[in-house]
Order: structure tokens, then sequence, then C-alpha cells
């Protein structure tokens, strides 16, 4: 495919260059007029940075204008980060390419560079995404912040009318491919206790708003492991985002989102971030959403230059290693490790690692987890995080 026929220019307008040598915005390589993709054919890029208004009336070019704006304009880092922004999708060409056509691009995007961060969309647009990955032989390790579960609209095919649950989708669509799938942000009131039950019932992880704010460190291991993260912005307090459609008076706070996104820029396995749910009011300049959006991106970029690679624990110094013994199961002990340098904490299941019955999908090795989780261990009570694994892994 001919991927530059999907995207619009940006105006040249919205990149600060050589005036501006300490802002983002002069070391971003950027499709523009007149240069158009002179500037990205043929460059291997940190971030692929990819607009995707899904409505013709234009107050999320709008939007993404604005947001360009201030995240350019933003002060960059000491050490080099190459940023390559592609422009918006074209409405037009996302309607008449379907799914199929948005696995294959999202396919050629992730060969441009290490992370596709879009910005505006439907939830939804993870799935073509999530096939991408899996076309390279990835498994599918979601995470979604949202304060709700509504978006449940999407159709078992395209000769079929029948609603189905976010979740119902995901897993039909993803089937064995789909290894993790987490919930950061959920609030009680906005979903029934099915959703509860279901989420309990798949063995996925599940933290609420309110256990967020509590120990927002807890979300951290969740968005180590992930590969897809979906942020529903629509998920923040209506003071971080007044202009936008579907605000509430409740949920993150512009802090906790920029926490979240630097949380997932830290991850090594991030392929693909989403920032969606972007419905402006209509006759309102969304000035302050834009800013609140770019400062996430902001995040997002500064986590990923704050990456440390850590080596196999199995192979290597730079952890400690704790031997906790398993109340109720024999001999058997669950192995922590605590990385000297990040502090981050992993521990290994008690069993050995198989596959569950698909050659596509391997249990990790190690499993991301927290200090809490070792200190329940010491207690002599078994982590959730580490039970649930057990059970996906033998079941």
């Amino acid at each position: 495919m001919k991927i530059f026929e999907a995207f619009d220019p940006i105006p040249s307008r919205l990149i600060p260059l050589t005036a501006f040598p300490e802002r983002i915005g002069a070391a971003v390589r950027a499709h523009t007029l007149p240069d158009g993709w002179e500037n990205i054919l043929g460059q291997s890029c940190d971030i692929v940075l990819v607009g995707f208004p899904v409505s013709s009336d234009g107050t999320e070019s709008e939007f993404l204008g604005l947001f360009r704006e201030h995240l350019y304009s933003y002060f960059r880092w000491e050490h080099h980060l190459s940023v390559c922004d592609v422009g918006n999708l074209r409405l037009p060409w996302t309607m008449e390419s379907g799914d199929e056509g948005l696995s294959q691009l999202w396919n050629e995007l992730l060969g441009l560079g290490q992370v596709i961060v879009c910005v505006g969309g439907h939830p939804e647009a993870l799935i073509p995404a999530g096939w991408a990955l899996i076309t390279r032989g990835e498994p599918v390790r979601l995470t979604v912040a949202s304060a709700y579960l509504d978006f449940n609209v999407l159709p078992h095919s395209a000769d079929e009318h029948q609603a189905v649950s976010f979740i119902e989708a995901v897993i039909q669509r993803f089937q064995n491919h789909l290894q993790v799938l987490s919930f950061i942000g959920l609030q009680n009131f906005l979903n029934p206790p099915s959703l509860w039950q279901e989420i309990e019932r798949l063995l996925f992880d599940l933290q609420r708003l309110s256990e967020f704010r509590e120990h927002p460190a807890e979300a951290e291991p969740l968005l180590r492991l992930s590969n897809m993260v979906s942020f529903d912005i629509t998920a923040l307090e209506a003071a971080y985002i007044p202009e936008l459609v579907g605000r509430r008076p409740n949920g993150f706070t512009g802090v906790e989102a920029c926490r979240l996104a630097r949380y997932a820029g830290l991850s090594p396995t991030l392929r693909w971030w989403g920032l969606h749910q972007i419905v402006p009011e209509k006759g309102i300049t969304p000035s302050v959403s834009a800013q609140m959006a770019a400062q996430i991106v902001w995040h997002l970029m500064d986590g990923y230059l704050s990456r440390i690679l850590e080596k196999d624990p199995d192979d290597s110094s730079e952890y400690t290693t704790y031997h906790v013994p398993l109340s109720g199961f024999g001999h058997q002990e669950i192995l922590f490790f605590r990385h000297n340098i990040t502090g981050r904490w992993w521990m290994k299941p008690p069993l050995p690692v198989s596959n569950t019955g698909d050659e596509h999908i391997l249990i990790p090795k190690f499993i991301p987890c927290s200090q809490n989780d070792y200190l329940t261990a010491s207690r002599g009570e078994w982590p959730e995080r580490w039970w649930k694994w057990l059970q996906k892994i033998t079941l």
C-alpha cells in the first residue's frame, strides 16, 4: 500500500524550527508541505505520531492542530528523541479501508518506529493495531485506562448488527493471541455488576480509580508488560478537559494521567499507545484540553527516554533475589527479584513456563510485580497477581 495516501500533511507553522532549537518541534521530522514524505521516508524513529480524526466537521482537526502547537513548543530533553509526525489520517481513507486497511497501515508504521502514538479516534481503533502486532509475531498485551467500558457497540462481523461488549469484542477478535488485558481507572457507579464478574472470571487485572489513587505505583507493573495501551481522555476530571464531550466531575487528575503515560513510556515492550474519545464541543476552542493531551504525550516521551533495559533476572547480578516460602504449597516458593538500579520488582511463577495450547502464546518467564506483592508473600499470603498468573498457566 502507498502509505502516504492515507495521511493529510500538517501545516509547517505547527513545527517550530531553527529559531527554537531547544524545543521538541526542532527535532521533529514531519509530513508537511511542500516536503511531503521526504522528511520521513527511509528514517528510523523512536516515536511515530499519528492524528486520527473521525468526524468531518473540523473540530478534531482543530484540536489536533492545537495539540501539536503545544507539544512542539515544549522543551525537549538532554538526550535526543527521534519523532516522526506522519500527519492526520484522511477520513475518507479510513472509512473506505476498514479494519483490514488500518491493520496494514499500523503494520507499516510499526516498521517505521519503535512506538506508535495515536491521538484521536475511537477505542476500537486498537483492534486493527493489535492485528498488526499479531502479524509481526507478537502477542497482544493490552491495558485500558478508562472510567467505564460503555463503548460496546462493536458488531460480531460485517453481516451482523448485534452489539457486544468491549471485552467480548477484544476476546473474539484476538482469541488466543490475547495474553494480557488490564484495566485502570474504572469507576463502580459507571459500570454494571456483570462487568466486574466478567473481569474476575476471565482473570483480567483491574485497578479501580480509588485503588489507583491510593496506590498509584501499583499501575506500573500492569503497564510494564503491555505492548498496547488505550487511554480514554474522558477518564480525566472535567476540569482538565473542559471543552470535551463526555467529561465528568470525577476521574484522573492531570498529574495522574501524566504519571500513567510515563509508566507506559518506561515499558520496553510498548509498541502502540492511543489517546482516544477526543470529541470537542462545537463552537468552543479546546485550548485547555489540547494542552492536557500534549502534556500527557510529553510524559509518555519522557518515560521512553528514561528507559533502562533490564537483563534477565536469572542471568544477572543487577538484581537482589528473595526466596519466599509459599504457604500451603509444600516446599514451593516464590522467587522475587528487585533490580538494584531501577528498583522494579519481578517474580517467577513456581511452575515450568509452557504454552497454553497455542504456539503463539508464551507465558512470560518473569512477571512484573511490586514490592507489595513481595510483602504479601512474606506474610504467608498468596499475592493476587501471582495467583492469577498461576491459574492462567494451569487452566
